[in-house]
């Protein structure tokens, strides 16, 4: 990272007023003990009062043969010289530094009192040299040192420069800047798709934003007379309430295009927006990406703080340290998910946390894509984790009306949209893929994409091969080429666990692989069209990456052959890729059935996240005949049914009945058997599993059959089959209830379906009644917050894990 806040930037004469204008105390506290205990030293206990003995501090640090030696330190505030007003403060200090060599240290481990080896004398302003000579002549001691503002500057600079933060500050014009770099045109942090010249709108602007919500499920007392029983509290957020939130540390997650990073820079928009109008105390927000914390050599306060100079003029830093420690800071960081090395991720949460505990009233924001390997992560409980909702059919109303206000349409046409995005096979409905969905479509022709795979190669293809008529501007080069080098790149990066490639790195790919290929073009052309042209990539400092994460991931899953898959799919960096790839061959039955047979043969640990992408496979390969994909998914469920049993006869041996680790592991592989082959092949299903299932597996057998025909809609048949199920273990029923609860308050639906839920729910409360009592009392005793530093229990109130 380029390195914009210099210490040696501001003038001497500014850091000699700010050192002069802190109070002999606070001189001590905040400049002379930080600084001796950053250099090295040990201790730094206070002794100022009745009993200091000529002592503020003391300190001290083992020499190179293995002694401790002992610093006594002396502070004064201000100037010390031989001046006639100044002379009193001299004297003061010859006293208080007599004292000091004179009284010996009681040391209570080895039950000795010594003298110190050395007495210092420290001032916030310059010892001339009379004074020193002064007291020099007036004490006759050769342990005496002498430190003033010339000896602790050069020091400040290089151990503690963010002191230096607040010398000079421009707050207004850094979030002019910020909030000009989220809404302009040619903001590098734009993000979403439309019909404009450039490729990008910005959706975070008060005319543009979709008003993305916030989630978490909560557990709530409630009680009737002396009967007290829990109840699920479903808490849902604008993106200006979750700002307001007392919260100190939110984790947001939602799947790919489901918001996460507009959802952040919005948030930034409202704070810069606040922070220009309001006449108190300002906010300062600060937005960085998670992978730009990876490997920094300098303290995270120097890195934030050149995030805000670089947005300033004269690269002045647009917070102060107190700022910081009166919680004047807000950071929003963004793609954790985009870390691809779980020990790096691990390294970037620590970090966060270690800097929230310094900075106690600091907030910070964090996002992610919610994978398994989040519940991995030490200490991320502490974080309040809040699911961004599904969109509804209003909100996909504004996008489409806001991609195409350069058309007229109507509010049938608007319908037409809407009720094609419907018909699109595995597509969940949010802002990227609706976004990428409009921009591409063709109202001359009725074709309708088949999966999420083809709208996104609709969309690509028509970046890669457009026209710009208002410049001038025809494609030098055919898209098919420059999809099939994207594809290339997309594919390395992916391979590298990385998300960006510098310029220079970038043509050098470019020249390689064509001359792999006995090809030949202008690379400056080329490369042109490619980053500059096409919209699918965007230029963040001095690398290049794709506009969005998923681009990457689509790219590169086109550019996997099936033996890949096989070696790639128990890694979840390449799950999305890899459903990439089964829409891109949507009738590859072969590599179904070899994923199946592959995972068949893993142990239970190793097939976690390989189960679920082969699920989401089996969705987007939607030309397989039904009676080839049934297989496939019975598959799945007896592998399900095999996993849940392992998980509850784990807890079994353990002598407890937890129902956590069975709430998580039903909540990452619902979406696995979310095929609407359940729904149409249900007898057949059945039939099959039932003749090859372990007897030990039935009961989560039929559990996991119903959760494909909930996750699918057929709320008819999962009624029928809940009356007709009697499982020996009562957190199935658990399962099925939190599923329904889902639907409920999260998934869009009309009245009759609404109905048929609460049906469900009303089936299901009374057989769950002592399974809520259990997971009060699993709240109360197991999740942990750290609230104001200290660890306290969650009784009254907490989150359900997602």
């Amino acid at each position: 990272m380029q390195k914009f806040f210099n210490p040696s930037s501001i003038s001497r004469i500014n850091k000699e007023e700010f050192l002069l204008g802190y109070s002999e105390d606070d001189f001590r506290d905040l400049i002379i003990r930080p600084l001796f205990l950053e250099k090295g030293f040990r201790d730094g206990r206070e002794l100022c009062g009745p009993l200091e003995e000529g002592k503020d501090t003391l300190f001290t640090e083992t020499d190179k043969l293995g002694q401790n030696l002992f610093y006594a330190v002396q502070t004064k505030k201000g100037h010390l010289n031989m001046a006639a007003k100044a002379s009193n403060n001299v004297n003061n200090a010859i006293a208080q530094l007599r004292t000091a060599l004179e009284v010996k240290i009681p040391l209570i481990s080895s039950k000795k009192n010594i003298y110190p080896d050395q007495v210092m004398l420290c001032a916030s302003g310059k010892i001339n040299t009379t004074a020193r000579k002064h007291i020099v002549d007036e004490i006759k001691d050769p342990r005496i040192r002498f430190m003033d503002c010339d000896d602790l500057i050069p020091m400040l600079d290089d151990v503690m420069p963010e002191l230096w933060f607040g010398v000079n500050l421009e707050k207004f014009p850094y979030l002019s800047n910020l909030h000009s770099s989220l809404t302009s045109p040619t903001s590098e942090l734009k993000s979403g798709f439309s019909e404009n010249e450039d490729p990008f709108y910005c959706p975070v602007t008060n005319d543009n934003f979709v008003n993305i919500k916030f989630n978490r499920l909560r557990i709530k007392s409630s009680g009737n007379s002396d009967i007290k029983d829990i109840e699920p509290d479903f808490e849902e957020l604008s993106v200006k309430q979750l700002i307001d939130s007392d919260h100190k540390k939110i984790l947001i997650t939602g799947e790919a295009g489901s918001g996460k990073s507009t959802a952040i820079r919005r948030m930034l928009c409202i704070c810069a927006e606040i922070g220009m109008k309001t006449t108190d105390e300002i906010v300062v927000p600060v937005f960085i990406r998670a992978k730009e914390l990876l490997g920094i050599k300098t303290s995270l306060e120097i890195v934030l703080a050149n995030k805000t100079s670089e947005m300033t003029k004269n690269k002045v830093v647009a917070f102060s340290k107190e700022d910081l420690e009166k919680g004047n800071v807000q950071i929003f960081i963004d793609g954790l998910d985009e870390v691809a090395n779980q020990d790096e991720r691990i390294q970037v949460v620590k970090l966060l946390n270690g800097f929230q505990q310094k900075y106690k009233s600091c907030k910070f924001y964090l996002s992610s894509r919610n994978y398994k390997w989040l519940e991995s992560i030490p200490d991320i409980a502490q974080w309040i984790r809040y699911r961004i909702s599904p969109i509804d059919w209003k909100q996909t109303t504004q996008i489409v009306k806001r991609l195409k206000k350069s058309k007229s349409l109507s509010e049938d046409q608007i319908q037409d949209i809407l009720r094609r995005l419907q018909d699109v096979h595995g597509l969940q409905l949010n802002p990227l893929l609706i976004s990428v969905f409009v921009s591409s479509a063709d109202y001359s022709r009725k074709d309708i994409p088949a999966n999420i795979t083809e709208i996104m190669k609709k969309y690509t293809e028509m970046m890669l091969g457009r026209w710009d008529t208002s410049k001038g501007f025809a494609q030098q080069h055919e898209a098919p080429l420059k999809d099939f080098l994207i594809q290339a790149l997309a594919y390395q990066l992916h391979l590298n666990r990385s998300t960006s490639v510098s310029l220079d790195g970038f043509t050098n790919y470019l020249e390689e692989e064509l001359k792999k290929r006995g090809k030949t073009a202008d690379i400056k052309t080329l490369t042109e069209e490619i980053v500059y042209r096409s919209g699918l990539f965007r230029i963040v400092g001095e690398e290049i990456e794709f506009a969005h994460l998923m681009v990457q991931e689509f790219f590169a899953g086109r550019f996997l052959d099936d033996e890949d898959v096989l070696s790639l799919v128990t890694d979840d960096w390449w799950q999305r890729a890899i459903v990439f790839h089964a829409g891109s061959n949507p009738n590859n039955i072969s590599l179904l059935r070899n994923l199946s047979e592959h995972l068949s043969a893993l142990s239970s640990e190793d097939r976690n996240n390989a189960l679920l992408t082969l699920g989401l496979s089996l969705q987007a390969n939607y030309l397989v005949e039904v009676e080839q994909k049934v297989g496939i998914h019975c598959t799945i469920l007896q592998l399900l049914a095999h996993d849940t049993t392992n998980l509850f006869s784990k807890h079994e041996k353990e002598k407890e009945k937890k129902l956590f680790p069975f709430i998580r592991f039903y909540l990452l592989y619902r979406d696995a058997v979310s095929c609407d082959i359940q729904t149409l092949e249900e007898k057949k299903i059945k039939s099959i599993v039932s003749k090859t299932i372990d007897v030990a597996d039935i009961d989560a057998l039929e559990f996991w059959q119903i959760v494909g025909l909930m996750e699918t809609g057929a709320f008819d048949q999962v009624l029928q089959r809940l009356k007709n199920y009697s499982p020996s273990d009562t957190r199935f029923f658990l399962g099925a209830h939190l599923g329904a609860f889902f639907f409920q308050i999260m998934r869009t639906s009309n009245k009759a379906e609404r109905r048929k839920i609460n049906k469900i729910l009303t089936y299901l409360a009374p057989k769950i009644h002592t399974l809520r009592l259990q997971l009060k009392q699993e709240y109360a005793s197991e999740l942990l917050e750290l609230r104001k530093g200290k660890i306290v229990s969650i009784n009254e109130s907490t989150e359900l894990l997602e």
